[in-house]
C-alpha cells in the first residue's frame, strides 16, 4: 500500500500534467471564447464599451501572459 507521501507526490504530478495540458491549449480555449464578447450585438452603449474593454484585456493581457 501507499504511503501518505507517494499518495500526495502523484496528486502533485497529476495537477502538473492538468496544468501543462492548459498551457499546450490556452491559445486555442482564449481563441474559441473572445465570441463571447460580442460588442457589436449589444444594445446598450455602456454594455458595448464593457464588452470591447474586457476582449481587449483578454486579447492583450491575458492570451500574452500566458503564452511562453
Amino acid at each position: 500500500m501507499p504511503s501518505d507521501e507517494q499518495l500526495e507526490d502523484e496528486l502533485c504530478l497529476l495537477d502538473l500534467e492538468d496544468a501543462d495540458s492548459l498551457l499546450l491549449h490556452v491559445q486555442d480555449l482564449v481563441s474559441q471564447h473572445l465570441d463571447e464578447f460580442p460588442e457589436d450585438q449589444i444594445d446598450d452603449d455602456a454594455a458595448r464599451y464593457a464588452a470591447k474593454m474586457t476582449k481587449a484585456s483578454i486579447t492583450d493581457g491575458t492570451r500574452d501572459g500566458h503564452l511562453r
